[in-house]
């Protein structure tokens, strides 16, 4: 909702794809509703201290690499 606010005065566009599974499409419905109400924990660090550092940086090592090749900022 940050970037909403910076970027488009608040305003949000939302879509539904799907609906073939409906136990997933209202897990994803919940998920996005918590989020739009604040009642989740989607900051970087909350993410973050959570996460499994090894798989972590195994994953980011990853996107490095692949796409370290098209972007200078990311090569190391």
């Amino acid at each position: 909702m940050d970037v909403a606010e910076k970027c488009c005065s608040g305003k949000v566009v939302i879509t539904l794809e799907g609906g073939y599974d409906l136990n997933g499409l209202r897990s994803s419905i919940k998920s996005v509703l918590k989020e739009l109400a604040g009642l989740s924990e989607t900051g970087i660090e909350d993410m973050a201290s959570r996460a499994n550092q090894e798989k972590l940086d195994c994953a980011i090592e990853q996107v490095l690499q692949v796409h370290g090749r098209f972007w200078k900022e990311l090569s190391r």
